[in-house]
């Protein structure tokens, strides 16, 4: 017997898991106007769409999302260190220009 959660999508949280660059994802979706992996409003016209599968789906989509979120938080953290150590060089540099000014 097969159960629902068999079909979980935890697997997006795999190490071997490949995340879309967001450049590829957007070229997708202006090409396609939907998500990769995700039905769409032809097909669901067409076939319809179950309720299982499509809550499968966007929980996938979810996750993702989550992930793409915890990199540019990450990104977002190195850029903000980067810049305070900058701010703190160009502080120095300053303090050295001042010292040969005033003398």
């Amino acid at each position: 017997m097969r159960l629902p959660w068999d079909e979980w999508p935890d697997y997006v949280f795999d190490a071997d898991y490949e995340l879309s660059d967001l450049d590829e994802l957007e070229a997708y979706i202006l090409e396609h106007k939907h998500l990769p992996g995700v039905i769409t409003q032809e097909e669901v016209k067409e076939k319809g769409v179950s309720d299982k599968q499509m809550n499968i789906t966007l929980l996938e989509k979810v996750e993702e999302l989550t992930l793409y979120t915890i990199a540019q938080d990450n990104k977002l953290q190195a850029q903000e260190k980067l810049n305070a150590s900058l701010l703190e060089g160009l502080k120095a540099l300053e303090e050295k220009v001042n010292k040969l000014s005033n003398n």
